[in-house]
């Protein structure tokens, strides 16, 4: 899970912003805001308030952006079109808990290559590359892993070499989910995706219930050309996917992401959650299931438009990123930074008057 992030430089994002989810030192146990965190105090959830066009979306691209560097090794190519015109470079600072270790990465490039990569696990230094000499005191043989002009991450080098110390690093799962995408067609194609709803049967309707507490049961009809339609039922009565509202479509393919997140660990990034769900019925999504004393492994980063989550009886203030722009540049700002009114009730009031602007 995301302990610290920063980046600068990755398409709207100009200077540095930075996602601080470090314990403030606050109490917790025994609050209301006792279940949105986990053990070692880091949030479960964090969103993203902010109007259309503000850069919310590439705050969640440019963590995924980052995961898939670390997990599949970079392309300079393809990171030339991220990379933010006016500064000419892309950097990042991460810190994340796999298990019980620490791991802080931080990355810079420019269109032509890596300026600068460095890797710890636990505050103990494995490498530092800089000024196109690579440096480490835990391994002599580095060196044999650089090239002249460095276009591949020394930690794609390392996980072609299988260092296991730092497996679990490289292979940390992160998923970004843009929600609108969700269910533009009622078939399922993939038959594991079918066998996970039904292990996973009583879960998905307790989901369900939250959203529609007419939902009884479900079952998938084979339609023999590789494919699935799952049925929703209402006591006796049936219901094919394709009749269901926008909401119940986008949450039932987003409900297995969830389910598997906080069993497995990881990290979810959401787009637009709010989007075609009904206030009252996402507020009872979100305690029952990612803010929940049953998620134990499962951070998600969340962007949304709506005002009534902006809620200090819902949310922590640290839970809450305001992000905004400025001279065509994205900002962030955590609601904890702010000194809020004596009634933190309305804060979305405030939010919605662009006090945090």
């Amino acid at each position: 899970m995301i302990k610290y992030f920063k980046v600068s430089g990755y398409k709207s994002i100009k200077e540095p912003i930075e996602l601080d989810l470090n314990p403030k030192g606050k109490r917790i146990k025994g609050t209301k805001y006792e279940y949105n965190y986990f053990n070692n105090r880091l949030p479960k959830s964090v969103f993203l308030f902010g109007q259309n066009a503000v850069g919310k979306t590439n705050v969640l691209e440019s963590i995924d952006n980052l995961f898939n560097i670390i997990n599949k090794g970079i392309d300079l190519e393809q990171q030339k079109t991220f990379i933010n015109a006016s500064t000419n470079e892309l950097k990042y600072h991460l810190e994340v808990i796999c298990g019980n270790d620490l791991y802080t990465y931080k990355l810079e490039i420019n269109q032509e290559k890596i300026l600068y990569e460095y890797l710890s696990k636990n505050n103990e230094q494995f490498y530092e590359f800089k000024d196109d000499t690579l440096v480490s005191n835990r391994y002599k043989d580095f060196k044999s892993l650089l090239s002249v002009k460095s276009k591949t991450t020394i930690l794609q080098k390392l996980k072609d070499n299988i260092i296991l110390e730092i497996s679990e690093f490289i292979e940390y799962d992160c998923m970004f989910y843009k929600i609108e995408h969700g269910m533009r067609g009622y078939k399922i194609r993939d038959e594991e995706i079918k066998i996970f709803f039904e292990r996973k049967k009583d879960a998905v309707i307790n989901i369900l219930t939250i959203l529609d507490n007419s939902i009884t049961d479900f079952y998938f009809l084979d339609l023999k050309d590789n494919s699935y339609k799952m049925i929703l039922k209402r006591g006796d009565i049936d219901f094919g996917i394709e009749l269901e509202s926008s909401g119940i479509k986008k949450i039932i393919w987003l409900v297995p992401i969830i389910i598997f997140t906080m069993e497995n660990g990881g990290i979810t990034l959401i787009d637009e959650l709010d989007s075609s769900i009904g206030t009252i019925s996402l507020i009872r999504f979100l305690n029952s299931t990612i803010n929940s004393e049953d998620n134990k492994k499962g951070q998600f980063l969340i962007s949304t438009h709506n005002p009534l989550l902006f809620d200090t009886e819902l949310l922590s203030p640290d839970q809450i990123y305001i992000v905004t722009k400025e001279d065509y540049a994205t900002k962030i700002n955590s609601l904890d930074s702010f000194e809020l009114r004596k009634d933190k009730r309305k804060a979305y009031l405030n939010f919605l008057r662009g006090d945090y602007e």
